[in-house]
């Protein structure tokens, strides 16, 4: 009896079959069985097991050093790097989700990196909770069409957090097949795409030179952004933008600048 082993910690764990299971769904440890068996063949070009054939497998804990995007989500809350998340279509409410879910519109949008708007303009993921400082995995490489926030959405990481790993701002494009770094800081800053850039501040400043009439708009009683802008048939983050508001709490008599074309403003 003196020279039994001592069981372990992890098995004498009343979690232990969810943590099991957790860890063969994370890290698709079942794919390795079905190879064994002949029923699967690993695809070298897929990130998930690039590193195994290729040997640039990351070292801590088996984990896959390059993340994969995530096509087809599940309905409802689900979660990306430990937070809460769901999936919506495009032309949904943030109000309608904000209150669906309990949250003030100013946090969900805090929670998301994202400017008060009202309606998604494409399907998207939304966060239900503030994200993680680092993701799951060690890199997430560009793909065509992906923009730095839309990085931070699939990984689930604050973007500023992305930004500061990467020595990037938020205002710039990272070009495609960058690898950015999401656990640490990248030893110098990816290569970015200075064509959107560019093609981005000239759109901005040909929209500000179109002839405008500023209109001042005090504020009534219980009256709020969403109102103010659907009056004036403008968006909501352009009313917070020429206003430098920061959230969409508002005082009553405060006044407000509300910019519009020429021909729009004299209708």
């Amino acid at each position: 009896m003196g020279n039994r082993p001592e069981k372990s910690r992890i098995s004498t764990n009343p979690k232990y079959a969810q943590i099991l299971i957790r860890i063969i769904e994370t890290y698709h440890l079942q794919d390795y069985t079905l190879i064994a068996l002949g029923e699967k063949t690993p695809d070298s070009t897929d990130p998930l097991w690039a590193g195994t054939i290729n040997g640039n497998r990351d070292a801590t804990l088996g984990t896959p050093a390059v993340s994969r995007t995530i096509v087809n989500y599940p309905s409802g809350v689900f979660k990306i790097n430990e937070t809460r998340v769901i999936y919506i279509p495009q032309g949904t409410a943030y109000l309608k989700i904000a209150d669906e879910y309990n949250l003030s519109l100013n946090r969900l949008f805090d929670f998301n990196d994202m400017k008060p708007a009202e309606i998604s303009v494409k399907d998207e993921l939304l966060y239900l909770q503030r994200k993680r400082k680092s993701g799951a995995v060690v890199f997430h490489v560009v793909q065509d069409g992906e923009s730095l926030h839309d990085i931070a959405q699939l990984e689930g990481i604050r973007m500023e957090s992305l930004a500061e790993y990467n020595l990037l701002r938020n205002d710039m494009q990272p070009a495609i097949g960058a690898q950015l770094y999401l656990q640490s800081k990248a030893p110098v800053m990816p290569p970015v795409d200075k064509t959107v850039q560019q093609s981005a501040l000239g759109k901005e400043q040909a929209e500000q030179s179109l002839n405008t009439a500023t209109i001042l708009h005090t504020v009534q009683p219980k009256e709020t952004v969403y109102a103010i802008a659907k009056k004036y048939e403008v968006a909501m983050e352009e009313v917070l933008k020429w206003n430098g508001l920061q959230n969409t709490d508002l005082k009553t008599g405060q006044q407000l600048r509300i910019n519009k074309k020429i021909a729009d403003a004299t209708n």
